[in-house]
């Protein structure tokens, strides 16, 4: 089955480098957004597996965003992207619902593919817990 991932960020060069390396043979069905209210209506009317988002986005702050994805997709996995490695940063996302971060400059496509694989296998145990508990 191909991972429906979204990514979000007001850099088009990352956008289209991160689609170039994600897309096709890795599995991966991507989806590239720069407004992150456009973003949000996607996720509204999509059902994606995982969303990489940029801290720092046009209009609204990364964690906000965060919690507004995860209100609607409870099950999604975000993860953050930021240019800054400042710890606090990257708590504030994580206990906000961030399931990883990925630092920017993005250098190791590598490393991203492994995040991703390590989020699609928390997507799948979501998928297996929902399914064994009728409490859902």
């Amino acid at each position: 089955m191909e991972t429906k991932i979204l990514i979000v960020d007001q850099d088009k060069s990352v956008l289209t480098k991160l689609e170039k390396h994600l897309s096709g043979e890795n599995g991966y069905n991507i989806d590239v957004e720069t407004n992150p209210f456009r973003a949000l209506e996607m996720v509204k009317n999509s059902n994606y597996s995982i969303i990489l988002s940029d801290y720092e986005l046009s209009t609204i702050n990364g964690i906000d965003f965060i919690k507004l994805v995860l209100d609607y997709r409870p099950a999604t996995r975000v993860v953050i992207m930021t240019k800054e490695h400042k710890l606090c940063k990257m708590i504030e996302a994580i206990a906000s619902g961030a399931c990883d971060y990925i630092p920017r400059p993005i250098e190791n496509i590598s490393k991203v593919k492994t995040i991703i694989d390590n989020a699609v296998e928390m997507v799948e145990q979501w998928k297996n817990i929902k399914e064994e508990c009728s409490c859902y």
